[in-house]
């Protein structure tokens, strides 16, 4: 009984705040009830009270974050180096802060973010005044004059979080740490990203937290070498690699000699040098706080800054792999090595270039102590045709770091499966039975709301599908997407599986989803063939005007052209707008309104049946059945 008033009370909630519009307040309701309180255990290895339990913790980032230790010598040397370029410089109008950039950067913060030192959260800055930001120009004007940092700015606290929902939650090794620095340190990254924007641009091999890249681009230019290939009648080795704890095992000699070595003015570097060299962090495990200890190697955990820095650490390795040209190629343009951050994988249309550029991987390692991981990492081969592929045994075999890597026949590429038939079946069904638990978790949680509420969960929590743009959509396997977002909508409605799927769609005032998928796969098409990122738009120029039929890309436009009967040059200029139009069109062949749709519709799940209704009798009907 408690529990059916709980739900009355909550959908009324709901109600309210859909009926006036107050997203926000209705999305924190949402969360609320979704959140998941923090688990604890009460054991992890062996140790049963929080500060025991912290203390160990605390060793395993001890010997993380000293396993590259750099040299005291080397750092001595570089610091010199720094002071006497900051020296023979002097200083200039780039050590001054502004406020206004100060302002830009606290508008660019992500709202709800705690220090986890003082209680300082994200809030506080962007809802501040604008005097405030006068006030941090002149600390960072300060900070970069005197080249350093007070200990607030460089404290971080590392929180351990399990790696899964179902993991044994008492070993140490299934949690991963999620640090909390200081907010003043992720302003000040951002005023230095704004300004070093051209310093750091990195090789087009690489796809990671750049502006207008995304994984589905990275992927797409993936599977356009291998249908290239393919089709030319070449097979492709490609070699995944995985480099463990990558970003925690940055040498900070080798960073920073790199950042000098792109002109980054040397006040900057001073300062994030320093701030680096005296980085500490604790474990705070269940409210208890470990030691204080020292972090020699790695980017700091939730700074802004940290992936940039990153992505120009590992550079020097995709501007070696694209110099030795030996990778797969298209035209003059390599594609032998794509990187989003550490996920590298590599391309090589026969064994002994794929062998090369292993050795140059493994020297680059050695130089820069990165560490291959050969277990996880996963070789492909992807024959011309299923009459062309080699048997297992008669594969050659490949190593990184001294030890061969396994032969797979479908991996996942950034949230895409790649498959060795070049299907993309069990991508397509893998999301799917993703979309199944997603629709079915809504409707446990809130099945007693009303149907319009679940509708805005469904598509707000389901209707993502992450990673559907590079897929062919001529694959049968689409259709059971469609399938379950339907049945999905009948459930939030409460109607019978009978109901037709045009008046589905009428009510929940969208389009059907092989539409949906075909709008999205032209707006992402028009992105590639305009990208500033020239082999991105190479590629997809490629496809479309070369390629056509025998590249996905190619295959897609076509599909797009013949569902909504324009020509690609047409289809390619298409706004958003316009497909939402025709698509529209196809599906309202009769001219009828909204309320005698959802008057239908609510009739055939009631079981009666009624004609020539005036709009207000209809009207008042579904507001009594909405009120049930």
């Amino acid at each position: 009984m408690l529990q059916h008033c709980l739900i009355i009370e909550i959908a009324d909630k709901y109600k309210e705040l859909y009926s006036y519009n107050r997203n926000r307040d209705f999305w924190s309701e949402v969360k609320r009830i979704r959140c998941n309180k923090a688990c604890f255990s009460n054991c992890v290895d062996t140790m049963s009270s929080p500060t025991d339990i912290a203390g160990v913790f605390a060793d395993k980032y001890k010997e993380l974050y000293s396993s590259v230790a750099y040299k005291s010598d080397d750092m001595a040397c570089l610091k010199a180096k720094v002071a006497g370029m900051v020296n023979s410089a002097g200083f200039d109008s780039q050590c001054t802060v502004d406020g206004n950039e100060v302002q830009s950067a606290i508008n660019k913060l992500k709202a709800g973010k705690d220090d986890g030192d003082v209680g300082l959260s994200s809030d506080f800055f962007i809802h501040a005044c604008n005097e405030l930001s006068v006030h941090i120009s002149l600390l960072f004007t300060c900070l970069l004059v005197h080249g350093t940092a007070p200990q607030a700015l460089n404290l971080s606290t590392v929180i351990p979080i399990p790696k899964g929902k179902n993991v044994c939650l008492s070993d140490s090794s299934n949690y991963r740490g999620i640090a909390l620095s200081s907010i003043y340190g992720k302003i000040f990254d951002l005023v230095i990203l704004s300004r070093c924007q051209d310093q750091l641009c990195m090789s087009e091999l690489q796809f990671g937290f750049r502006s207008k890249r995304s994984t589905d681009q990275c992927t797409m230019v993936l599977k356009e070498t291998i249908a290239y290939y393919v089709h030319n009648g070449s097979p492709v080795y490609s070699v995944f690699l995985d480099a463990t704890k990558a970003f925690d095992r940055v040498d900070y000699c080798k960073l920073f000699n790199a950042l000098l070595s792109r002109n980054i003015s040397a006040v900057y570097v001073r300062l994030l040098l320093n701030m680096y060299t005296s980085h500490v962090t604790r474990i705070l495990w269940n409210g208890v706080f470990s030691e204080r200890f020292p972090v020699y190697n790695g980017v700091k955990q939730g700074g802004v800054l940290s992936p940039i820095l990153f992505c120009v650490y590992i550079d020097g390795l995709l501007k070696r792999l694209a110099c030795c040209k030996i990778g797969c190629n298209f035209g003059t343009v390599c594609v032998g090595a794509l990187a989003y951050a550490d996920d590298v994988v590599l391309l090589a249309p026969t064994a002994s270039a794929m062998r090369r550029m292993l050795k140059i991987c493994d020297d680059y390692a050695k130089e820069f102590n990165i560490l291959f991981n050969a277990k996880k990492s996963k070789c492909m081969y992807l024959p011309p045709s299923k009459h062309r592929t080699l048997a297992p045994c008669m594969r050659p075999t490949f190593y990184v770091g001294g030890h061969s890597v396994e032969y797979v026949e479908q991996w996942s590429h950034l949230g895409h499966i790649i498959s060795a038939d070049h299907d993309d079946r069990h991508d397509i069904v893998n999301r799917r039975n993703t979309l199944c638990g997603q629709i079915n978790n809504v409707l446990c949680y809130f099945g007693k709301c009303q149907p319009v509420v679940k509708q805005k969960l469904l598509f707000a929590y389901c209707y993502s599908l992450y990673g559907s743009v590079p897929w062919d959509l001529n694959n049968s396997h689409i259709e059971s997407i469609c399938a379950t977002w339907r049945k999905g909508l009948r459930m939030a409605w409460n109607l019978p599986a009978d109901t037709h799927c045009a008046l589905l769609y009428l009510l929940c005032n969208s389009l059907p989803v092989r539409d949906e998928l075909a709008k999205r796969c032209i707006r992402f098409t028009q992105r590639c063939l305009v990208s500033d990122c020239q082999l991105v738009k190479f590629v997809a120029n490629y496809g479309v005007q070369v390629g056509q039929m025998f590249s996905p890309i190619g295959r897609n436009a076509f599909f797009c052209c013949q569902r909504f009967g324009a020509s690609t040059d047409d289809i390619l200029h298409l706004s958003a707008a316009d497909i939402i139009k025709y698509c529209q069109s196809e599906v309202t062949t009769e001219s009828v309104t909204l309320s005698e749709v959802l008057f239908e519709l609510l009739c055939i799940r009631d079981g009666c049946y009624s004609t020539d209704f005036e709009d207000n009798v209809v009207i008042d009907y579904i507001e009594c059945i909405c009120r049930q």
